[in-house]
């Protein structure tokens, strides 16, 4: 049997992300309220965080997050090469065989 592999961030990556300096209390407010909860500034961020992190999400949410965060999604490094040079295949073959 084939087994998928699925990727998404668990409850404690999201309890972390919340807790970082990038996310002010402002954006958590949003956040909650975007799912109909409303909270008080007075509320500890990380009582907070861990509220939210225990919640059911969606990609709507984690892309939310990470744009808040500024994640880029990573891109693969490619690099080329050229080499200009006098080799011609019947040489090489004939190195191969020797």
């Amino acid at each position: 049997m084939l087994q998928a592999s699925l990727h998404a961030a668990t409850d404690k990556a999201i309890f972390d992300a919340i807790n970082q300096h990038k996310i002010t209390k402002d954006e958590i407010i949003q956040m909650f309220f975007s799912r109909g909860v409303i909270i008080s500034k007075k509320t500890d961020k990380e009582d907070l965080a861990r509220e939210y992190s225990s919640f059911f999400h969606s990609y709507e949410d984690y892309d939310n997050l990470s744009t808040i965060l500024g994640v880029n999604s990573r891109k693969e490094k490619l690099t080329t090469f050229a080499l200009e040079t006098s080799l011609k295949v019947k040489d090489v073959e004939s190195s191969i065989k020797k």
